[in-house]
């Protein structure tokens, strides 16, 4: 192959590279704002959540994925143990960066975050479909922010399944969907009201062959949640960390007592209050939903007094 022919080769390669990248970008700027299907459980949440904030003006917020969500009663927290509380959880799927990119509006003079973060939130990882839908069908401002780099990225991880589902998104954004989660089972207070079902109606079998993980804390992911508590700080709003409430068949603390401790040392080391405990935090069959973060109703009472009695414990409120 003599030069000509070789240069020939691969400006096409380049050529074709390009045009599919363009392909693919353009159909994300086509989805930009589109409010469909995909970003549509977590995108309206969130909008409910914000709204139930700025009208309740809450002493205290819950701030994780769905284990917060299914897991913690705001509207318990405030209407038996007298703290305004509202559950701005809402899927961790969205990923550590924008779970804090989001509560950051939640900053206020007084006010206390409680971060029961799952664990899978520690770890620095590739973004989620969730998270990839949520910013580009309702929160298109978080995307054009992104420096080139970054939307490069970005968009690179979408995969074919979901760039299908945005495409119908595009096509139809009035489409619905049959079943699932929704927007309108939230209550007053921003908590979810769908977990009233036992555990008898779900397949524990599938549960429990999902073993237990490994944990991994992240030195970026520990950087993002300093960089939040500091600047909490500066409104007078307060970050705390607990542990996630987690079905127990799928829980190993002693295959993870390193991670635990490097928890516990980075929170003291960068003045970051823990509270709880990881065990105590654990649930059994009885208190199952539908997920291994996800507690029926009678498992969110307990939880819920749980996360009172730490808070009370640690005195964090005056």
């Amino acid at each position: 192959m003599n030069s000509k022919i070789f240069s020939i080769y691969v400006s096409s390669i380049l050529a074709g590279i390009i045009f599919i990248f363009l392909i693919f970008y353009a159909e994300i700027i086509c989805i930009l704002g589109v409010h469909g299907l995909s970003g549509r459980w977590a995108g309206e949440c969130l909008i409910t959540k914000n709204q139930i904030v700025k009208s309740l003006n809450p002493k205290l917020i819950i701030l994780s994925g769905s284990n917060g969500l299914f897991g913690f009663s705001a509207e318990k927290m405030t209407e038996k143990y007298n703290i305004l509380t509202v559950n701005a959880s809402i899927h961790a799927g969205l990923g550590l960066k924008y779970i804090l990119h989001y509560g950051k509006a939640y900053f206020a003079k007084d006010r206390i975050l409680i971060l029961p973060l799952e664990y899978e939130l520690y770890e620095e990882k590739e973004a989620d479909f969730a998270q990839i839908s949520q910013v580009l069908e309702y929160d298109k401002d978080y995307f054009i922010k992104m420096n080139f780099i970054n939307k490069v990225l970005f968009t690179a991880n979408i995969q074919l399944f979901s760039r299908i589902s945005l495409l119908r998104d595009i096509l139809n954004p009035d489409r619905t969907a049959i079943g699932g989660y929704n927007s309108k089972t939230l209550n007053k207070y921003g908590d979810e009201t769908v977990n009233v079902l036992s555990a008898d109606s779900i397949k524990l079998s599938n549960l429990n062959s999902l073993g237990c993980k490994i944990y991994k804390l992240d030195d970026n992911m520990w950087r993002e949640i300093v960089n939040f508590a500091n600047e909490a700080k500066f409104y007078g709003c307060q970050v705390v960390l607990t542990y996630p409430n987690i079905y127990d068949k799928c829980f190993n603390f002693e295959g993870n007592k390193s991670f635990f401790e490097n928890l516990k040392n980075k929170a003291s080391k960068d003045n970051i209050i823990l509270i709880g405990d990881p065990l105590k935090a654990t649930f059994p069959d009885k208190y199952l939903y539908d997920t291994i973060y996800h507690e029926n109703n009678t498992g969110r009472e307990v939880s819920t007094n749980r996360l009172y009695n730490d808070i009370n414990s640690a005195r964090i409120i005056h």
